[in-house]
């Protein structure tokens, strides 16, 4: 799936309220309701729909800070739920960093 970045990721950008390099806290979405988040998301269901054998997933390894490839900043809220589709359907989480 790909990468949850809220800064130069395709949903987000630099007035997402959740950015890193957020200044002036302009975003477009209601607070406590981040667009980003529910795209991303929506992205990864539909990987473990159409890619993945149902209930054979082994697991999601959520790395924050990858030495030479930056910080990547997770929507509010992806994390929490991309951890309870992963476990619904068999497999084990972790977080580095």
């Amino acid at each position: 799936a790909m990468n949850p970045d809220v800064y130069q990721g395709l949903w987000g950008g630099s007035k997402c309220r959740d950015s890193p390099v957020q200044t002036s806290r302009e975003c477009s979405c209601s607070e406590g309701h981040c667009k980003a988040s529910e795209m991303y998301y929506g992205q990864l269901e539909e990987v473990f729909k159409y890619s993945l054998p149902r209930g054979k997933v082994a697991g999601l390894f959520a790395e924050s800070i990858q030495g030479v490839g930056g910080t990547v900043q997770f929507p509010k809220g992806f994390l929490k739920k991309a951890y309870e589709l992963v476990k619904i359907n068999g497999g084990v989480c972790i977080a580095d960093e």
